[in-house]
């Protein structure tokens, strides 16, 4: 929002930064703002008339009545709690914003029964296509009405399309219904993917009310400093007393202070230690103390499964450090990106023996790095899924490394994109020497 506020000090008919900030407004439910920032934006040009306006029936209350309408169309406008009266002044030929159409009840059945019988046929305007785009929207509904809210639930659940995404906006809108009767419609999920902070707190309010509690569905958790008590809350639901696999991805922040020890103390309410893998998250910016990262790292490899580490353009000093730090520590995962790692690749044996995957991705990676990182995985290594994507390597550095790797007899996933080689060479050499890899997308293969 500030971004936008910026490119508008400069530019006050910045179509693009009115939009966004709209938007934002909306997210946060400021509405009467979003209806002032809407409202400049049909000011500067008629052309901008369908950003704000859209075939939706009006919501107020638990009722649908008249719409305003811009220029005589029938396209009524929804940016906040009240239907926003927009009007077109003939005489000026302005659009203008007139009023607020205040929350109206549903006194009677017909009413209720209009409601229902028109928000169902716009619900039909809906499919998987579009629904994504739709949620700012069906979450302002969702929140005003549990009618409304029980019907587009409905409607979820019976759409075809990505499962997971689909059930992560249905408990979105469960969650600002606030009614825990409607738990129920949900689809009982056997994967749930949190990204963010209203994946998580929509998730914990589906926990509280969801019965029978979860069975074998595998959580994976992306969470910050400021969400671990959130965290704990979510581990201690008697909803996940049977779930599977819980994996979280703790993102390091720039003032971690105590949360690794926050962390440490959190995981440990997870009662099967196998149950729990945990993934450290190191960004370009993450405050990174190796000393405080590897004693970590010590410590709760004994509370739980499995441990990996992700860094994103770190130095690689940080990085050889931490390898050297990490000896001896049973770490399964490690992936990097944009880290130099010529001529560092064997500073990776002081951690290689426990790997199951290993991603060395755009580490400006060159044929005798490969030489070295063949050094340190010997034949029969437990290796499960390798990345050498966005580096550069000569084809017979490809055939020696691929040769190779059919002595690591669990290698089932191999990416080998962007390598300075012409994909179709680099699949050849795949399906000459690693058989069992068939290649799904370009420079990418799968058993």
């Amino acid at each position: 929002m500030e971004d936008c506020r910026t490119a508008l000090q400069l530019e006050q008919t910045n179509v693009k930064a009115l939009a966004h900030l709209g938007k934002a407004q909306q997210g946060l439910k400021d509405y009467e703002a979003a209806v002032t920032t809407y409202q400049e934006i049909l000011k500067i040009d008629e052309k901008y008339e369908k950003m704000v306006a859209g075939g939706y029936p009006r919501i107020s209350g638990a009722s649908i009545g008249n719409t305003g309408t811009i220029s005589g169309s029938q396209s009524p406008v929804i940016v906040g709690p009240s239907a926003v009266i927009i009007t077109y002044n003939k005489l000026s030929e302005e659009r203008e914003i007139t009023g607020f159409q205040g929350p109206g009840t549903a006194d009677n059945l017909q009413k209720e029964l209009d409601f229902e019988n028109k928000f169902r046929d716009w619900l039909k305007q809906i499919g998987e296509g579009n629904v994504l785009a739709m949620e700012y929207l069906l979450r302002f509904y969702c929140s005003r009405s549990m009618q409304a809210a029980g019907l587009t639930l409905d409607h979820i659940r019976e759409m075809q399309g990505d499962e997971e995404e689909l059930q992560r906006f249905a408990r979105l809108l469960l969650w600002e219904s606030s009614s825990e009767e409607l738990a129920t419609k949900l689809v009982r999920p056997t994967r749930v993917n949190c990204k963010n902070n209203e994946d998580l707190k929509s998730l914990s309010y589906y926990l509280q009310h969801v019965t029978p509690p979860l069975e074998g569905t595998h959580f994976y958790l992306d969470v910050r400093k400021q969400e671990l008590t959130l965290l704990r809350g979510i581990l201690l639901s008697d909803s996940m007393e049977s779930a599977g696999l819980i994996y979280v991805d703790y993102h390091l922040s720039e003032q971690e202070e105590e949360g690794l020890s926050l962390l440490e103390e959190t995981l440990g309410v997870v009662d099967e230690q196998d149950r729990a893998q945990l993934g450290i998250v190191v960004k370009t910016k993450s405050w990174f103390d190796v000393g405080r990262v590897s004693h970590s790292f010590f410590r709760m490899q004994k509370q739980i499964g499995k441990l990996s580490v992700d860094i994103d353009q770190r130095s690689p000093d940080e990085v050889v450090n931490l390898l050297k730090a990490l000896e001896g520590c049973r770490l399964d995962w490690l992936t990097m990106y944009g880290t130099n790692l010529h001529a560092r690749v064997g500073d990776v044996s002081h951690i290689s023996s426990s790997l199951t995957i290993l991603h060395l991705s755009a580490c400006r990676l060159v044929d005798d790095d490969v030489k070295d990182l063949i050094s340190i995985l010997p034949a029969g290594h437990g290796l499960e899924s390798l990345s050498l994507s966005d580096n550069a390597f000569s084809l017979d550095v490809v055939r020696a490394l691929t040769h190779h790797l059919r002595g690591l007899p669990k290698l089932h996933l191999l990416w080998l994109c962007n390598i300075s080689l012409p994909p179709e060479l680099v699949g050849q050499v795949v399906s000459q020497d690693l058989p069992h890899l068939k290649e799904i997308e370009e420079g990418e293969f799968e058993a």
